[in-house]
């Protein structure tokens, strides 16, 4: 069991060795049976961008863009307070910004390298195929984190 394995350059790195051993826990893979997801890694392709091997970089990006709009401000303090309970993903793959210490709260994914994976990954015959996928909320652990807040937060 290894985690990102899926991004780019490993799949190549693993070879043909690694197809049906390699298993992955992460928080999301680019055949996730899911048609929002689909429907991204399509028009990534699509248009050029190749595979889209990591919804956390795009939800990244979420993040940021939301908490922007909700505070109607570039500050980064209010910015930064407007993340705070945010949920944003794609499809089913959605997170939430844990108020009490800002550690995103994300789903946890298993998969297993293999030929059977919908999206084969950097021109192989292989992708990772999901075995079974758990929601944030069943896999978030409470937090005892006394973050220190800047002043005004």
């Amino acid at each position: 069991m290894t985690t990102y394995a899926s991004q780019h350059g490993q799949v190549t790195a693993i070879g043909e060795k690694g197809v049906n051993h390699v298993y992955q826990s992460s928080d999301g893979i680019m055949s996730m049976d899911d048609a929002e997801m689909d429907k991204l890694q399509d028009a990534s392709r699509a248009e050029g961008w190749g595979d889209m091997e990591s919804y956390r970089g795009y939800r990244s990006w979420m993040f940021i863009a939301g908490a922007i709009r909700k505070a109607n401000s570039l500050q980064p303090l209010k910015v930064a307070k407007a993340m705070e309970g945010l949920t944003a993903g794609v499809g089913a793959y959605q997170a939430t910004m844990r108020p009490a210490d800002h550690q995103v709260q994300l789903p946890l994914v298993i998969s297993l390298l293999t030929a059977d994976a919908k999206y084969k990954q950097e021109g192989t015959p292989w992708g990772f195929k999901l075995l079974k996928a758990y929601k944030a909320d069943s896999v978030s652990e409470p937090s005892t984190c006394n973050m220190k807040r800047p002043p005004g937060a």
